[in-house]
Order: structure tokens, then C-alpha cells, then sequence
């Protein structure tokens, strides 16, 4: 039997944001507590989802001083603990799931005639919380970054970035240039190309965390090999992005675009089906050299013919090309083509209505084709079967909030999957039906 629960139990997300505007500049706080009880979690070595109850404590502060009139100091620091449990009916008891993360940057930002500069860095801490020894229960990632924008007239604009990134023992470099041509009034062309190294660390990954000692699989009988050894990865892209403005009420833009891929990791693995059960199993082996490229392109267009109403349709599409194996399989679970399109009435500045309908094409997951047809018990629809697809889907979500207090308090209801049409997200997912959010947001100002 798997969990077919209708959505999430409870979901509760509290949070507080404190404003001040003083020495010489302004400065906030946040403090929040998400949690969710019966959350399905996609546990990938497991195959599928486990019900959990998680909690997210977090607060931090953010904030920005003008130094002169042309160079501001802008700055964040952010402390968060995620802590994952199993739901008491949840068919695996030994799940615990604990991070810490802390997070802080600094950037100074100057304007200049024609030009800005960002000149900054950050520092992140990633700390597991277990039971048994890791080689290291913490390690830490620092990045230094800078960006050059020049804009020597409305025709043309180009931009520069670049960044380093360590932890301490190894170092990635990360580039990027984008070049506009024409008038973002009209019509304009740009293109964007990125390199990018990326440590094996910055995934923050539970494969990371396994090679440091974790014993999560082996407590819930998951046998796994690596195949390798973990090194940097890396990136190219290119994006053609094309906007025309036939008007000041319509807005099109166009977009193709390519990725390239060196040294990926993954997990691979091949699902069989237990009949005293209903349940599924398959070892994993981790390969950390994975190649390959997508394509696709995407265009969004925005039509706005009142102040008050607006229209925006967006759309998708991507294939993989040359790479190897485990590559093609992995792009395979991704849709190839999405779209949506998006409803926004905003009568005023204290009321809005939003609503939103969303489809995704369906995918393939080779990984479980040798379910293909075997049978399952469902808790309220009976005998169902498994398969490897996961079907195309349209969800329509809806909005309504209204602030109050000169937008002080703010109150929202939102309903996902208004039409409760069966969503998921792998083959062996729970469906997300329909569900209900209340939503409150208070602000408080000083100074």
C-alpha cells in the first residue's frame, strides 16, 4: 500500500517583519516559523515520497546605508534550522532529517555616470545535526563577487560578473557577460553567456553528507555504491533573449537558449516490485561524472489594457541532446513543455485578485519501468497500478488579498488545484488535490 493522502494535513507558516529606517538608512527583521504536518517528502534513494511533519525556524536581518549620495552598503544575515520527522503513520520511522544553516553577505553598490558597480562577498555555514559521527559536522563557503553595468546609452547596456567561490581547501570561478542592443522601450536583442565551476559542497546534497559519515541509508536498508570520486562540476550557457513593445498596454519576449554539462553527479537506479507488499526497492549507484546539453526556448507576453487588469501567458519548451546515458534518463523526468497563464485584478492598492492556470506535459522515469502495471492498494480508490509516467496535468490555483492599516496587515486566501484534478510529481508521488491557505502578513514600521 502507498500514502494517498489528499494533500497536506496542516500547514502553518507564521512570520514577523519588523521595519526601521535609521542611520541614514533602512533596516529589517524577519523572525518566522514555518511548519507542515503529513508534508510528503521525495526521499530519491527510497524511490518515493515520505510523510513528514517539518519545521523551519528562521530569522535574520537585512538592510541598506547610503555612505554617499552615489555609494550605498547593502547587507543580510540569516540563520535557519530544518528539522525533518516522520508523521506517525508513515511507514519509515527512521527518517530524521536536521540542518543548520547561517548566511551572510555585504555588498557596495556605486552609481556612477553610465555605470554601477557591485563589489561584495558572502559567507555560508552548513552544519548537520545526527546521532552518529561525520568526518566533519560543518563546513563553511565563501564567496567573493563583483559586477560591472554600463549603460552609455538607452540602445545599448552591458554587464560583467564575476565571482570566486571556496571552502577553504578547493576554489571555483563563476563568469558572465550580457550584451543588449536596442531600446527596452521598443525592441530589444541580448545575450547572455555564463561559465560556471561548481563545488561538490554547494549543494549542500545528501550524498555530501553520506560520504561525511551520515548513516541515514543504511538505518532505512538502502545499499548504495559510488562509482567515483566528487569534483567540480561545470557550466555553459547561452540565452538569445528578443523583446519587442508593439505598445505601452503589450510586451513579448522571446527566448532560446542552451546549456552545456561536465561532471555532474547523480544517482541511478532501477526499481523492482515486491508483491507481499505492494512496495518498491533497487540499491543506488551515485556516479559523480555525468555529461550532456539541453536546448529549448521560451517566450512570455504580458498585455495589460487597463491599470487595473493584467494578462500574462508563458511558455516552454527543452530537450536534451548529446550526453550520456545517465544524462538522457535524468532529462526524461523533466516535462518538456509548460505553460500557464496568469489573471491579475488589482482594483486598488489595498485589494487584488490573482489566479493562475498551469500545465505541464508529461515524463518519463526509466528508473521504474519494471513496474510498469503492477498493482497497489490505494486508502480510497482501491486497487490502482504503478507506472512510470507521470502524466500531463493542468492546475488552477486563485488569490484573493486585501491589506489594511496603510498596508500594514495584509489577509489572503488562496486555493490550489481549484478544480482538484490529480497532480503529481513522480510516479510514485502522492496527488496534490485541492487545498485551502489562509494567509496573514503584518508589518510594522518605526522611525
Amino acid at each position: 500500500m502507498i500514502d494517498d493522502w489528499p494533500g497536506l494535513h496542516k500547514a502553518i507558516s507564521p512570520s514577523l517583519v519588523v521595519g526601521l529606517n535609521a542611520f541614514g538608512g533602512s533596516h529589517e527583521a524577519f523572525l518566522g516559523y514555518p511548519s507542515t504536518f503529513r508534508y510528503f517528502y521525495f526521499f530519491k534513494p527510497l524511490g518515493r515520497e515520505i510523510p513528514v511533519n517539518s519545521q523551519l525556524p528562521q530569522l535574520g536581518i537585512r538592510g541598506d546605508l547610503a555612505i554617499t549620495t552615489r555609494t550605498t552598503v547593502r547587507y543580510r544575515v540569516a540563520a535557519s534550522r530544518l528539522h525533518l520527522e516522520p508523521h506517525e503513520k508513515s511507514f519509515i520511522q527512521n527518517f530524521r532529517w536536521r540542518t543548520r544553516h547561517l548566511h551572510a553577505n555585504i555588498e557596495a553598490i556605486r552609481q556612477g555616470f553610465q555605470y554601477q558597480t557591485h563589489i561584495g562577498g558572502t559567507y555560508d555555514r552548513f552544519a548537520l545535526e545526527t546521532d552518529g559521527p561525520l568526518h566533519n559536522e560543518a563546513y563553511n563557503l565563501f564567496r567573493l563577487f563583483g559586477i560591472f553595468s554600463r549603460q552609455p546609452s538607452k540602445a545599448r547596456a552591458h554587464t560583467l560578473a564575476a565571482m570566486v567561490v571556496t571552502n577553504g581547501k578547493s576554489a571555483a570561478l563563476k563568469g558572465a557577460v550580457t550584451i543588449r542592443w536596442g531600446s527596452r522601450e521598443k525592441r530589444s536583442a541580448r545575450i547572455n553567456l555564463s561559465y560556471s565551476q561548481r563545488l561538490f559542497q554547494e549543494d549542500n546534497s545528501l550524498w555530501y553528507w553520506v560520504d561525511q559519515g551520515s548513516d541515514i541509508l543504511k538505518t532505512n536498508g538502502i545499499e548504495y555504491t559510488v562509482t567515483g570520486d566528487f569534483s567540480p562540476s561545470t557550466q555553459f550557457t547561452t540565452d538569445l533573449v528578443l523583446t519587442f513593445r508593439p505598445g505601452r498596454q503589450l510586451r513579448i519576449e522571446a527566448t532560446g537558449f542552451h546549456r552545456a554539462f561536465k561532471g555532474l553527479y547523480g544517482a541511478a537506479q532501477d526499481f523492482v516490485f515486491n508483491p507481499d507488499d505492494y512496495s518498491v526497492s533497487s540499491p543506488v549507484e551515485v556516479y559523480p561524472d555525468s555529461k550532456g546539453q539541453v536546448w529549448g526556448m521560451r517566450w512570455a507576453t504580458e498585455y495589460q489594457p487597463t491599470l487595473t487588469v493584467t494578462h500574462r501567458l508563458f511558455g516552454r519548451f527543452q530537450g536534451a541532446i548529446p550526453g550520456d546515458d545517465h544524462f538522457r534518463d535524468k532529462w526524461a523526468t523533466i516535462p518538456t513543455f509548460r505553460a500557464s497563464y496568469q489573471f491579475t485584478y488589482r482594483p486598488s492598492a489595498s485589494f487584488s485578485i490573482w489566479a493562475i492556470a498551469r500545465y505541464k506535459s508529461a515524463s518519463f522515469w526509466r528508473e521504474y519501468r519494471q513496474i510498469d502495471g503492477q498493482p497497489y492498494l490505494s486508502t480510497f480508490k482501491g486497487e490502482l497500478c504503478y507506472s512510470s509516467t507521470v502524466p500531463s496535468s493542468t492546475v488552477i490555483d486563485f488569490k484573493v488579498e486585501k491589506s489594511f492599516w496603510n498596508k500594514r496587515l495584509a489577509l489572503g486566501i488562496i486555493l490550489r488545484n481549484l478544480l482538484h484534478q490529480e497532480h503529481r510529481y513522480h510516479p510514485l508521488g502522492a496527488s496534490f488535490d485541492f487545498s485551502l491557505f489562509l494567509q496573514a502578513k503584518l508589518l510594522l514600521r518605526a522611525g
